[in-house]
């Protein structure tokens, strides 16, 4: 018999509620997003000490992420700081041109 598989994926907002529920008579923790904050489409997902290390490697990938943003921020940051500068400076060039 051929068999199907559906996966679901759920991609969260940055202001998604999610909180997380302990079960300790099944040993295990919930990642909990409730459905009525997220138009009925809520989930939660039991993890046991078994998955730490998956999660640990999830946790890493996401500060990897984390450090590149702010990276380019700074970057960006820095070069609209330079443009700035510049453009102060082109103005006053012209400015002593116009004077002189």
């Amino acid at each position: 018999m051929l068999r199907t598989w559906t996966d679901t994926h759920y991609k969260l907002e940055d202001d998604d509620w999610l909180y997380i529920a302990t079960h300790e008579e099944q040993s295990s923790a919930s990642l909990v997003c409730p459905g009525y904050a997220r138009d009925g489409e809520g989930f939660s997902i039991h993890f046991t000490p078994a998955h730490l290390e998956t999660l640990e490697h999830l946790l890493t990938a996401l500060r990897i992420i984390q450090a590149q943003q702010e990276a380019m921020l700074e970057s960006y940051s820095v070069i609209n700081r330079r443009k700035k500068e510049e453009g102060r400076r082109k103005k006053e060039e012209e400015r002593g041109k116009r004077n002189n």
